[in-house]
């Protein structure tokens, strides 16, 4: 308390909770040694820093290892690199509140969204980290005289952590951010989810043309639903000519249905029948001024294409449930990831 590592400012109004019905519970983080510290650019990691300074390290081996990392970052040579990656930390968020939701299945869209952009922010950092980071740390390794032994030390894939602490840092930080598994998760995400148009649509995951093939026959058949119902309607008609006019149209969990105008055609209110309808047409219900019936057509229609809306939405809904269970089985190595 005395050295204010943290200090908290209530809102002014604070002290008096019952201003007008209203209540003031807000507070931020006042000047403190933790607001002069904190170069953060994502929430996740002003958690880890107020993480680092209410336990601090007592392993000095562990400390030299981390006064190596700022050293790395923060020496000019680095910049480049280091402004690379901090500009996409800005990408991750909380992993915890992610998973959690899908544990409890009320993932929401974004969800995956923002998922697909934290993968990708890990794929260019790790990218920048094992390329252009590391040999700059490799050369500055040499330069600061821990290379006494570099000769013998063999390739740059084994060096000896004594001799190469800041490659060693960052040879340790990519085994935490387990790339295979992450890049893996990101190329399935990327095939599954239609990024753009589950942008747009916000209200449910779009999957990928492609992805699925029933899935896409479905939706290209759906497309096309009302060219292939008035078709089907125009056939109808020149059939039983006897008829004015007529439509067909789709409902859900009844089918698909013709649907005629009672005005237009002999309808006795008092049997609620209708008979200048053909004898193959079967009453189903009306509807303000609207009878339906099934018909052979009809029954056709509900056997060869079905609920196409019920099904796409089912089988999107499958996908990811699925896609769900890929992400939840690498748990440990995303929540290890994101916390390196």
């Amino acid at each position: 308390r005395t050295l204010r590592i943290f200090a908290t400012d209530h809102h002014p109004l604070v002290a008096n909770n019952n201003v007008k019905g209203r209540s003031y519970n807000q507070s931020k983080e006042g000047f403190s040694l933790y607001t002069l510290l904190d170069r953060t650019k994502s929430k996740a990691g002003r958690e880890r820093l107020r993480q680092w300074m209410t336990q601090p390290l007592r392993d000095a081996a562990k400390i030299r290892q981390r006064h190596t990392a700022i050293d790395l970052f923060l020496h000019p040579e680095c910049h480049p690199a280091v402004s690379l990656v901090l500009e996409r930390l800005s990408d991750v968020v909380s992993m915890d509140a992610i998973l959690m939701r899908m544990q409890r299945c009320s993932t929401q869209p974004n969800d995956f969204l923002v998922l697909i952009r934290m993968l990708d922010a890990a794929y260019a950092i790790v990218s920048t980290l094992s390329g252009d980071l590391r040999e700059k740390a490799y050369m500055l390794d040499r330069e600061a005289g821990f290379n006494g032994m570099a000769d013998d030390a063999g390739g740059e894939g084994e060096l000896n952590k004594e001799l190469y602490p800041s490659v060693a840092y960052i040879d340790d930080l990519l085994r935490r951010c387990h790339v295979p598994v992450t890049r893996d998760l990101r190329e399935k995400m990327i095939a599954v989810i239609d990024v753009e148009i589950t942008s747009e649509t916000k209200d449910h995951v779009i999957i990928n043309w492609g992805y699925h093939d029933e899935l896409d026959r479905a939706k290209e058949t759906f497309e096309t639903l009302d060219e292939t119902l008035s078709e089907v309607g125009r056939q109808v008609l020149q059939k039983h000519q006897e008829l004015i006019s007529l439509k067909v149209v789709f409902l859900p969990q009844v089918g698909f249905l013709i649907s005629i105008d009672k005005r237009q055609h002999n309808h006795d209110e008092a049997t609620n029948t209708f008979p200048s309808v053909p004898d193959d047409f079967e009453f189903v219900f009306t509807q303000d001024n609207d009878a339906f019936f099934k018909s052979d057509e009809m029954n056709q229609l509900d056997e060869e294409i079905g609920d196409l809306d019920a099904y796409i939405k089912d089988t999107e809904a499958m996908v990811v449930s699925n896609l769900e269970e890929e992400i939840l089985e690498v748990e440990s190595e995303l929540r290890s990831t994101f916390s390196a």
